[in-house]
């Protein structure tokens, strides 16, 4: 007698799939039902501020554009700090981290489901911009991407970035002269009472990137 149990095992695959998304989607409905996104995250408001990191990462320097003072630059930025200055366009991927007192779960409840990724624009989001931005023109030029969603409450959000900010370029000793230039980063409405934002490492160039000298 010839028994085949391969039937039996795709049908249990697909029922274990199908359960794992209706946990996703049970989960969903816990955190998001009476989810504010335009209220900042914690539960008491005088609990302190909200703690949101950034990180920036030069992948490369393109051009130098010396009459225009407008250096492009393409880098990856992790948000976790506040930076200063350039006419410069920037190619930067901004990465947020911070905690959400509303989004956290115990796994266990949801099938062991650990982490989320949902629309960025479903969440609470730190609302930085460049301030030493040349032309305002960051929401054209910013791609919206999903957030991870941690089972603790911590966020972690990773965004592309195009944006021209100003650089007081100095050519006197060109071309052997180094210039020095910033990012200014800051929330547009949150004081820092409200928002506190910090630092993980300084700003770095990736390994093994093309670039020009710079710092």
């Amino acid at each position: 007698m010839l028994r085949c149990n391969g039937p039996s095992r795709f049908k249990s695959s697909k029922i274990s799939k199908a359960s794992a998304i209706g946990q996703q989607q049970q989960l969903m409905n816990a955190l998001f039902t009476n989810y504010k996104k335009e209220l900042r995250p914690v539960k008491t408001f005088d609990s302190g501020p909200t703690n949101v990191t950034v990180q920036l990462y030069f992948k490369q320097i393109q051009k130098v554009q010396e009459n225009d003072q407008i250096i492009t630059i393409y880098c990856w930025l992790e948000e976790d700090n506040a930076l200063r200055i350039l006419q410069a366009k920037s190619q930067s991927r901004v990465n947020l981290y911070w905690f959400d007192e509303f989004l956290t779960w115990n796994p266990d409840e949801f099938g062991g489901v650990t982490s989320l990724h949902v629309p960025s624009d479903m969440i609470w989001r730190p609302d930085l911009l460049v301030y030493n931005n040349a032309n305002m023109n960051i929401r054209e030029n910013e791609m919206q991407t999903n957030a991870l969603i941690q089972h603790t409450g911590h966020i972690s959000l990773f965004r592309a970035l195009i944006t021209d900010v100003t650089c007081d370029l100095r050519l006197e000793m060109f071309p052997y002269d180094q210039q020095i230039c910033f990012i200014m980063l800051a929330s547009w409405s949150y004081d820092g009472s409200q928002i506190m934002l910090h630092t993980a490492e300084e700003p770095t160039a990736e390994p093994n990137t093309n670039r020009l000298n710079f710092t």
